[in-house]
């Protein structure tokens, strides 16, 4: 029995999930207190999330927007992400003035 839907595209699926994990990998290995630990243990394996997994963050980051332009047009992927991004900021700049 197939669960996938007509029309999905696994492989894209499986493509997500891979950036959505390197993603995570490179954020717990650049970042926080786990990082410096998992330096001092692995330092290759740091390294290399370091590097190659930050490639995939800015690749997928294109792709994502290449995506969502072709789903919603180009006025309206530029409205959303100007949103999110301000709504960044300001959850920033925000949680810097509490500190």
């Amino acid at each position: 029995m197939n669960s996938a839907r007509p029309g999905r595209q696994t492989h894209v699926d499986a493509l997500k999930l891979l950036a959505s994990q390197l993603i995570v990998l490179h954020h717990f290995a650049t970042y926080g207190p786990l990082a410096d630990a998992l330096s001092e243990v692995a330092p290759a394996l740091t390294s290399w999330f370091y590097d190659y997994a930050r490639m995939a963050v800015q690749v997928f980051l294109v792709l994502g927007g290449y995506l969502a332009d072709r789903y919603w047009g180009q006025r309206k992927t530029v409205y959303i992400g100007g949103a999110l991004m301000a709504a960044g900021h300001f959850v920033m700049a925000s949680s810097a003035t509490s500190a």
